[in-house]
């Protein structure tokens, strides 16, 4: 729990540091890590509800999509598709709902690393045709066990939800 303490509050940070440069302003402060904050480069100057993630799997490893409104991810490490918009602070991308991770995949794999699972996983829980191909392609045996796990990941969970 704390490495993920930890990481939440680089991410926080370095999103307090660089939101104007990134094109936001930052309103109000909800909680620790959730913040109002509006762009500045829409001419409309939508106002967004933002949260702070460590990777952005996370969003389904916590079942955000289930409880929590918000529009806007700021991660310390992007590595997923989502269907919100999404800003990556190690590299400053700012990412729009289901983009593409470019690099993060290799081709002629026997295992793949978390990283490229994680990225296999968000694209078969959100219907991305890149992640149904793979999954196509893949042995019987292993399709059978990426789709139970992405399976997993709709469900809820158990115990105290979410905290932001």
């Amino acid at each position: 729990m704390g490495d993920m303490r930890e990481e939440r509050e680089k991410a926080a940070y370095q999103f307090q540091i660089q939101a104007e440069r990134l094109g936001y302003a930052i309103l109000k402060r909800i909680s620790p890590y959730k913040y109002q904050v509006k762009d500045v480069e829409d001419y409309r100057g939508t106002i967004y509800t933002a949260i702070a993630l460590p990777v952005t799997f996370d969003f389904f490893t916590y079942r955000l999509y289930k409880h929590t409104k918000f529009e806007l991810l700021f991660v310390q490490h992007h590595n997923a598709v989502v269907p919100v918009n999404v800003i990556d602070m190690q590299t400053s991308m700012k990412y729009f709902p289901g983009d593409r991770i470019d690099g993060l995949m290799r081709e002629n794999i026997k295992r793949r690393k978390p990283d490229e699972k994680a990225l296999l996983l968000s694209q078969i829980i959100t219907g991305n045709k890149e992640g149904k191909q793979i999954v196509a392609e893949m042995p019987p045996r292993m399709r059978q066990r990426y789709l139970k796990e992405a399976k997993e990941y709709l469900h809820g969970r158990v115990g105290r939800p979410f905290a932001s």
